[in-house]
């Protein structure tokens, strides 16, 4: 059976501490299974505090752009009632305006996210980004945007990554896959101080001095011991090679925001064997906290601790 397949049921995306700011039926999400998302949340909460300091634990995300990165470009499906053609020609037209032209990846903005690699450099590293998940995917979890909301968001990409999954031989199962806002409801909910907390925290990310002294003050707001910083290329992080021998060891935690870059970069941090966690945007709310309001699963409904207890 394909992974499309497989992913049948849809649950309802209730995670503890944000079940005010997120209302019932807000978000939902694919599963393999019926179950309480709350429980799921849960389990992947006691995975991550027992791999603290004891087992490699990469943790990637993937949304829009990791689904643009694997699969090509793809425009959304034009809402009920409206003119199919004028809808694809506007999405097109749009595409091309941001540079999205055949035979080049261009994703993000200038101010968050970007990255832009020509066919050759994309068809090469579309092979070595697979490779990358497939080591993720046995290490550790693949945190999947295949969420249902309305308006629908990169939902016209559920089949084609689907089918890219399968094609690579990328093995997505229940053990290693989790709906995409876990994350952020780790990294900005009720639990990121007990998960910060006095840690050695390691930033892997590219950043001005500004933004530095910025994530700094916030991983110290939460509780950050040691706070490190490596520093990769902003629109091509996927092709970075990094070294963690200047480092001051132990690492108790990794925070990495690279975009499909991440991949990577997870993969070269396993010999610190521990957490190492695709952060993305949340590193942007450290250090802009204003911005948690404008994405779902950012702004808790309290700081107080979802019921795991630090490890």
């Amino acid at each position: 059976m394909d992974l499309k397949e497989q992913l049948s049921k849809i649950v309802d995306l209730r995670i503890p501490g944000f079940l005010n700011s997120v209302p019932e039926g807000m978000v939902r999400h694919r599963s393999f299974r019926e179950m309480s998302t709350s429980e799921w949340y849960y389990s992947f909460l006691e995975r991550v505090f027992n791999s603290l300091n004891r087992s490699f634990m990469p943790v990637f995300r993937a949304s829009d752009g990791e689904f643009y990165f694997a699969t090509g470009y793809r425009p959304p499906r034009p809402p009920q009632g409206k003119n199919t053609l004028l809808h694809y020609c506007k999405s097109y037209l749009g595409a091309l305006r941001v540079g999205r032209i055949p035979g080049r990846f261009r994703s993000g903005s200038p101010k968050y996210g970007w990255e832009e690699f020509h066919f050759f450099e994309w068809w090469h590293l579309r092979e070595k980004f697979a490779d990358y998940l497939h080591c993720i995917a046995s290490e550790g979890i693949i945190a999947i945007n295949f969420s249902i909301t309305e308006p629908p968001f990169s939902e016209q990409y559920f089949q084609p990554f689907c089918d890219w999954l399968d094609k690579e031989e990328i093995s997505i199962n229940s053990n290693n896959y989790i709906p995409f806002y876990f994350v952020y409801a780790l990294l900005n909910g009720p639990d990121a101080n007990n998960l910060l907390k006095g840690r050695n925290v390691l930033v892997v990310t590219s950043y001005d001095e500004e933004k530095k002294e910025k994530i700094t003050e916030g991983l110290k707001t939460r509780g950050a011991y040691d706070i490190q910083f490596l520093k990769v290329s902003r629109s091509k992080a996927l092709k970075d090679r990094i070294s963690i021998n200047d480092l001051t060891m132990p690492i108790d935690v990794a925070l990495v925001a690279a975009g499909t870059g991440a991949a990577s970069i997870l993969c070269q941090l396993e010999p610190l064997n521990t957490l190492c966690i695709d952060a993305g945007f949340c590193l942007e709310i450290l250090a802009d906290p204003s911005k948690a309001k404008s994405r779902v699963f950012c702004e808790p409904d309290s700081r107080s601790p979802s019921g795991i207890k630090s490890l």
